[in-house]
């Protein structure tokens, strides 16, 4: 797969995971938490299998999602904050299973 589609891909789990975020933020004091459960759990799939990681952690992505964060705020805080991370968890992921 090539980069650019497997970022996409990324792009669309973290705007995916951010409606959700938001769904239940906004649930008036009832939020589903079995609903978001489930899609944590869907998009920690997701991204094993986009990084082509199959034992990526919980742990190893929420600091994989931190660090870009950090990195966005830093470096292109006005810019589309998804296609930041999506590319920058890429290039991290990638640049880890080189070394």
């Amino acid at each position: 797969m090539s980069c650019t589609i497997i970022q996409r891909n990324i792009q669309s789990v973290l705007e995916e995971a951010s409606a959700v975020y938001s769904m239940v933020c906004d649930s008036s004091g009832q939020p589903n938490t079995d609903y978001a459960g489930y899609a944590c759990h869907v998009a920690l799939n997701r991204f094993r299998s986009l990084l082509e990681e199959p034992d990526l952690t919980t742990s190893r992505l929420e600091y994989l999602l931190r660090k870009a964060a950090r990195q966005h705020a830093k470096k292109d805080p006005d810019g589309n904050w998804s296609q930041f991370m999506a590319s920058y968890i890429s290039e991290t992921a990638n640049g880890n299973r080189a070394h």
